[in-house]
């Protein structure tokens, strides 16, 4: 409920993620900051500590050093990103992609850009003129706009749906 209360906006949060190693964090990092960008919170820093059992991730120093000095920064106030800067200012994620228009967005948190080539290195340069999904105002206006409005829907096509529930299990059963 708090992606729509807006309750948690602007408050700081740390997201700390445990992965089996290093090769997870493109997976740890964004289901880790979703929850506090969704939520409206600013983060102060994003944290993967790598361990394949239960407790391995104790064995992961610097991930838990750093996960204490980024409390630590958040219980005296400092509200900077402490953490890597990424591709996108908003979730300091690096998962940009290229739409088929090849316009660049962060898979994330949709922010629109372009790729700029900046000597040898592709660079994305954010839209400054728009926001991603979790700018101001965008996920209450998703809400309002869309997940809302479906119940009406729903109900409205209840029938249908269980006719075409129907056919489509009819016509695409598979043996299992």
């Amino acid at each position: 409920r708090f992606y729509f209360t807006r309750e948690l906006e602007n408050k700081l949060g740390l997201a700390l993620s445990a992965a089996g190693d290093q090769d997870w964090n493109t997976f740890a990092l964004p289901q880790g900051s979703m929850w506090f960008l969704f939520s409206g919170m600013r983060l102060v820093d994003r944290v993967v500590g790598c361990g394949q059992g239960p407790g391995e991730v104790f064995f992961d120093e610097k991930a838990c050093l750093r996960a204490l000095e980024s409390g630590a920064a958040m219980a005296r106030g400092e509200t900077a990103f402490r953490g890597e800067a990424g591709l996108c200012p908003d979730c300091h994620l690096d998962l940009v992609v290229t739409r088929p228009d090849g316009s660049a967005h962060c898979v994330l948190c949709d922010m629109p850009g372009q790729w700029v080539k900046k000597g040898e290195t592709l660079c994305f340069e954010p839209d400054p003129e728009k926001k991603g999904r979790f700018g101001p105002g965008q996920v209450i206006k998703r809400f309002e706009e869309g997940i809302f409005p479906s119940v009406g829907r729903f109900q409205s096509r209840s029938k249908e749906i269980r006719e075409r529930l129907k056919k489509f299990q009819m016509n695409y059963s598979i043996a299992i």
